[in-house]
């Protein structure tokens, strides 16, 4: 995308307007909402530099799904085990914003539940504490959005850690910030 937004800025203008033309119907499935564009931009004649890049930028909004910077990151619990720094440390590898968290269950531990923390450089980033019921079945996928904010402001090398509070050596989980 970057090396696309450098070669349309030293581009002409009418040639990008061509490439923004032609790309509108990215990401536009039958299930998704149509995307708009606000300046409309008339065959023949000179496009302003201004209007090609705020079409472009309305564009590229769409296509990342109407959020300004969303980022995806991700961590795999192979064991529940309680402990403070239990997964990998993951770091931002630019700005952008989560505004939920998905947990998806591979094994879970019959008679206790479990729950977790994610830090970002060291502070919870949730209002509330996570918890996913003992024997939820394996698939199940469950979606948390009580983030300190939201969307939650992610600087590029933010570091994140995992911490689990409660949970046992049964428990395996895949857990994404969206």
């Amino acid at each position: 995308m970057k090396v696309l937004i450098a070669w349309l800025k030293k581009a002409p203008v009418q040639l990008a307007a061509l490439v923004l033309i032609a790309g509108w119907g990215i990401g536009a499935g039958p299930a998704q909402a149509a995307c708009t564009v606000p300046n409309t931009l008339t065959n023949g004649s000179t496009a302003d530099a201004s209007q090609v890049m705020g079409n472009f930028n309305a564009v590229t909004n769409c296509i990342n799904g109407g959020v300004a910077n969303p980022l995806v990151m991700g961590f795999f619990l192979g064991n529940g085990s309680v402990g403070t720094n239990v997964g990998p440390i993951l770091i931002a590898a630019r700005a952008g914003t989560f505004s939920k968290c998905k947990v998806v269950i591979k094994t879970s531990d019959a008679s206790t539940g479990m729950t977790f923390r994610i830090n970002q450089n060291g502070t919870n980033i949730f209002s509330s504490t996570p918890s996913i019921a003992p024997g939820t079945a394996s698939g199940t996928v469950l979606t948390f959005t009580t983030l300190t904010s939201s969307p939650l402001s992610v600087a590029a090398d933010d570091l994140f850690t995992i911490d689990v509070t409660s949970g046992t050596a049964f428990w395996q989980v895949t857990i994404q910030l969206e």
